[in-house]
């Protein structure tokens, strides 16, 4: 199956309240991370991704899922995600969204994600 924005629902999103300002060292450590997050492939044998990027000396954690069962192309999806993710939760220092029924789903925090634990 192909994505598209009309075919999917949003499944759940949440966003951490504590803001930051654009332009600061961790709004842009977060938003690199999302924009990781698009340009992976999901691993089949774990179905899921970790990333981490950097911006002066802030972190962002990221984790990105994507059920390749369900999904010709997980990028299109994740894109989707991220797009959501900086549009609602812009100026958070996290958030997570699920889209469609686990189709795909997307996550950066200011801490790291425990699912990424080594």
């Amino acid at each position: 199956m192909n994505f598209t924005a009309d075919a999917f629902n949003f499944g759940a999103y949440t966003c951490v309240l504590k803001t930051v300002s654009s332009g600061s060292n961790r709004y842009l450590a977060g938003r690199s991370v999302l924009d990781d997050l698009v340009d992976i492939t999901v691993p089949e044998s774990t179905g899921h991704y970790c990333a981490t990027s950097a911006a002066g000396n802030s972190k962002a954690y990221g984790r990105a899922t994507c059920d390749p069962s369900k999904l010709s192309d997980c990028n299109d999806c994740l894109s989707y995600a991220r797009n959501f993710l900086e549009d609602v939760c812009e100026y958070s220092i996290g958030g997570h969204v699920v889209v469609g029924e686990s189709v795909c789903s997307m996550q950066f925090d200011a801490a790291p994600i425990s699912q990424c634990a080594a």
